[in-house]
């Protein structure tokens, strides 16, 4: 955990001065290209850093092949304190000066973003980044807001010390981080290395344009998408500049920056830290990506209407840069995950490097045409920006329709990577329509199984309707394999929830019930009936209880202890007569099942806390071992006293059954001991203790089980394996862990 930490802190504050120095220094160099040089001239520098970002996508390819993830970043950032450096000592002419110091500031903020990202990607898991980088991102952007905030002093301090000065000491400190991230968790940066490729970056970029150009609409539609991304993002930030540097002068040119700056900043944080994740999720990627151009262009209308006033433009500029800077990127990245492995290198360097590269460079070119004109600039950019977004709306569309078919494509593919990948895109709720019915067919497949069998039921829980609930039942009634129905069982669960109720079609109900009776009569194992009395729950209980009455008279002592505890779940005083006989059960288990769902209602506590005494003055394992399930069931948080003495417990079973109930009781800094009771059993093969911890674990809170997987991959790659193998092994489903744990 400190090690963790440790790792969020470094990086939280590297990404912070690196997106400080990014931001004021930007904001003092744009100040002083506006004022001295004009607005005319920022094509030439915007042509200058596209040059300087096409040489740095192909030498930060190339070199990606021989050095670690820390070398690159910190050569990146060495290059950049060379040429302030350089910007103290040279004697090039004013003119000369403010351009090279803008180009090099201008090139900062273009990447530092993904510099930043690129890096943390490298010493986090794939898992550990979708937590952790929003945190980094998170610092980052608390570093452009401050950076904006400070931009005046930062210009004072500036001209006092030097051009370049305070750039150069802040980018030491990122620099020295990175060296210290580096040391202290080379461990981590050398496991993450990418094996030497086998081809040279030319032949996987000859690889790439053969499938970007001969073979995938999709993709060449998406680089088409990129270019003109790039072209918005360029006209609509060249617009901002020159209207700012028409309507303000030298005093407040570098606060109106730095205001605009920091608001788009904040904004940009704010939307991805509270929205991005159920907006791609509600809408899907595809969806996001065309309410991006239809945003803009409505908003410019508007504008455009106004008469393009510097608050309009602002506003323009806002609603851009805030869909840019919060969402864009993931979208981006949803759609290159389906690249076959064998293309993904190349398609990724020819459309994030080389074609995005080319767009500034040709957008930037376009801008020469007219900027010398102030009156044409303010008509033909408009024109491009409205252009650009009217025409990316009709290609984003186009390429929703291409992207789907891809999914669908790749459903039938050989590749087992892109089915599962394909499998997670398609349970987007925007994919309920066109996603559902295919999955659904799927299950329909006789060669369908393991794996994919398994994703395909648990994305169905996420879409899924009533229909789709009858296609799940098909698993229960025909697969042989209990994981299958176990599988099939919390997708319908799933279904039920996200529904709230079934009433509006009883036939499926009906139906459900019955299949459910059949599992309970088959020769099934006693964990899948449980969980089918278990998922009685989600019914109401008019419904089931003539069901559960009948259960609750079966010899099998396991199936009565289901029904009780499904019975406690209903919260109702009609079940009241059916736990009160099994407190004089010669059963323990039931007994104690009989306490806990009684213990709910006030009046029933004074009959059970005299039973519920008499366990906790028994020394008999039995007892102590029902003791703490009803301690732990009922969150009896004032008896912590007792589980802890437990805890100390000669017999290795009530110690584990101890450590689970307290963290169950909300004590999660015995997360860490848990694990490594995981792994002590998963080494010493005791299978009974671990099918008890997993049987707990399944049902402790996600972020109980997701700090479980990140203790996991912070252990060696042996420990770390032979887990992953025992959530494969498990007769539960630990879909969530093995795609978790199977990655890197």
């Amino acid at each position: 955990m400190r090690k963790e930490f440790a790792k969020k802190f470094f990086m939280g504050t590297l990404a912070f001065f690196l997106g400080f120095v990014a931001m004021a220094n930007f904001i003092h160099a744009l100040g002083i290209f506006l004022l001295e040089l004009g607005p005319e001239h920022l094509p030439f520098s915007i042509v200058a850093v596209s040059g300087l970002v096409l040489l740095y996508s192909v030498t930060n390819a190339i070199a990606a092949e021989k050095m670690k993830a820390d070398k690159l970043f910190a050569a990146a950032i060495l290059f950049f304190i060379v040429n302030y450096v350089a910007l103290l000592f040279l004697h090039i002419g004013e003119f000369a000066h403010s351009f090279y110091f803008f180009v090099i500031a201008f090139l900062v903020m273009w990447l530092h973003e993904g510099l930043l990202t690129q890096f943390t990607s490298s010493i986090f898991t794939p898992l550990q980044s979708k937590r952790y980088l929003p945190f980094v991102l998170g610092f980052m952007n608390l570093g452009l807001v401050l950076g904006a905030l400070f931009a005046e002093p930062y210009k004072l301090i500036h001209e006092f010390l030097g051009i370049g000065t305070l750039a150069i000491a802040g980018l030491f400190v990122v620099l020295i981080l990175i060296t210290i991230v580096g040391r202290k968790f080379k461990y981590e940066l050398t496991k993450t290395l990418h094996e030497a490729h086998k081809s040279s970056l030319f032949d996987e970029i000859k690889k790439g344009g053969i499938y970007l150009f001969g073979e995938s609409k999709l993709y060449r539609l998406l680089m088409i998408v990129v270019i003109l991304f790039v072209g918005l993002h360029i006209s609509i930030d060249f617009k901002l500049k020159t209207v700012l540097g028409e309507n303000f002068g030298h005093g407040i040119l570098t606060e109106i920056l730095g205001l605009v700056y920091m608001v788009r900043s904040l904004g940009a944080w704010l939307i991805s830290t509270m929205l991005v994740r159920r907006l791609l999720f509600r809408y899907g990627v595809s969806n996001m990506l065309i309410f991006f151009p239809a945003s803009v262009l409505a908003v410019t209308l508007i504008a455009s209407l106004m008469g393009l006033t510097y608050p309009a433009v602002i506003a323009v500029f806002l609603v851009f840069s805030l869909s840019h800077f919060s969402y864009y990127e993931i979208c981006l990245s949803q759609m290159l995950s389906v690249v076959p492995e064998e293309f993904e290198r190349g398609v990724h360097f020819l459309i994030h490097g080389l074609f995005y590269s080319l767009g500034m460079i040709g957008f930037s070119l376009i801008l020469l045409l007219y900027t010398n004109d102030i009156a044409l600039e303010s008509t033909l950019n408009t024109g491009v920006i409205l252009a650009v977004a009217a025409l990316l709306i009709p290609i984003s569309i186009r390429m929703k329709r291409l992207y789907f078919g891809q999914l669908k494509a790749n459903l039938n593919s050989q590749d087992e990577f892109l089915k599962l990948q394909s499998i997670d895109l398609f349970s987007e709720a925007s994919s309920i329509k066109s996603g559902e019915p295919y999955l659904r067919r799927m299950l329909e497949l006789p060669t369908l199984e393991g794996n994919v069998k398994a994703r395909v039921i648990g994305s169905l829980g996420g879409i899924g309707n009533a229909q789709t609930i009858v296609d799940l039942t098909k698993i229960l009634e025909q697969d042989e394999d209990p994981k299958m129905k176990l599988e099939a069982i919390h997708a319908i669960n799933m279904i039920i929830q996200t529904a709230k109720r079934l009433d509006a079609v009883p036939v499926t109900k009906h139906y459900l019930l019955r299949t459910y009776e059949k599992v309970l009569l088959s020769g099934m194992p006693a964990y899948v009936k449980s969980e089918v009395i278990a998922a009685l729950k989600y019914f109401d209980l008019e419904d089931v209880m003539s069901f559960l009455e009948l259960h609750l008279r079966d010899k099998d002592v396991q199936i009565q202890q289901n029904v009780l505890k499904t019975l406690a779940t209903f919260r109702d005083r009609g079940i009241i007569p059916y736990l009160e006989p099994f407190l004089d059960s010669k059963y323990l288990e039931l007994q104690s099942e009989s306490i806990t769902g009684l213990w709910q209602f006030e009046e029933m506590r004074i009959k059970v806390l005299p039973r519920l005494t008499g366990l906790l003055a028994s020394n008999d394992p039995k007892a102590v071992e029902c003791t703490l399930s009803i301690l732990g069931s009922i969150k009896a948080t004032w008896d912590k006293e007792y589980v802890h003495e437990q805890l100390e417990n000669g017999d290795e079973h009530l110690q584990l059954h101890a450590l689970v109930t307290l963290i169950e009781l909300g004590d999660t800094e015995h997360t860490e001991l848990f694990t490594q009771k995981l792994l002590g059993y998963v080494q010493q093969d005791e299978m009974k203790e671990l099918d008890f911890a997993l049987s707990h674990y399944r049902n402790f809170p996600d972020s109980v089980r997701n700090n479980v997987v990140k203790l996991i991959q912070e252990m060696s790659d042996e420990e770390s394996s032979a887990l992953l193998q025992a959530f494969r092994d498990s007769k539960f489903v630990f879909s969530t862990e093995i795609a978790a744990l199977s990655v890197g």
